[in-house]
């Protein structure tokens, strides 16, 4: 049987892929279902102070912030169907909250759906200086504005066996946003509680 929260992340997945998430003044998630007038409501964690405009709800202070990304591989998998459909892997170093310093090798199969929308489905392995690991998986959308600059808003979730530092992100839910601009790319990720 799937969890509350795992329901609710499904729930939120699909409103952030459809572009209809909205906060209203009670605080709540709407998600207006497309075909119908009704709508999802989805009650929000009123503990949360700072706001994401993004994500269109409110979440922490990012828990992850990218420094620096290169990408260290790219290959066509498929142009079935006239869908371009891109594997891309990249080395990212970043600085996570109350950790320092972490690696994050990643690989993502992104599909050009329409022209300006990529789906995205991604895992990767988190590394710190000590050794430790964790790993996740995630599956997004990315937009691209006038300028070819590409956004991409995530659900990932996290696992590890870490004993050390890493050990929050056993099963962690954390939501991304991800730019893209050119060979540029920054990403910050908040946990999703």
């Amino acid at each position: 049987m799937i969890s509350n929260s795992r329901a609710i992340l499904v729930l939120v997945l699909a409103a952030i892929i459809s572009g209809s998430v909205i906060v209203s003044s009670e605080l709540n998630i709407i998600k207006y279902a497309a075909a119908t007038t009704s709508a999802v409501i989805i009650p929000s964690d009123n503990s949360h102070n700072n706001a994401t405009s993004s994500f269109g709800m409110l979440v922490t202070v990012p828990f992850y912030q990218s420094i620096a990304s290169n990408i260290i591989g790219q290959r066509v998998t498929t142009t079935a169907n006239g869908l371009p459909q891109i594997e891309q892997s990249s080395l990212e170093n970043g600085t996570m909250q109350g950790v320092g310093n972490v690696t994050d090798l990643e690989t993502w199969t992104n599909t050009f759906v329409s022209p300006g929308i990529v789906h995205g489905v991604g895992q990767g392995v988190m590394t710190t200086a000590d050794g430790q690991v964790a790993t996740w998986t995630a599956t997004g959308i990315g937009r691209s504005n006038a300028d070819g600059v590409i956004i991409y808003h995530d659900v990932i979730i996290f696992n590890t066996n870490s004993n050390g530092n890493l050990a929050f992100l056993k099963n962690l839910e954390a939501l991304s946003i991800t730019v893209v601009n050119g060979t540029k790319q920054t990403r910050m990720m908040w946990e999703w509680k």
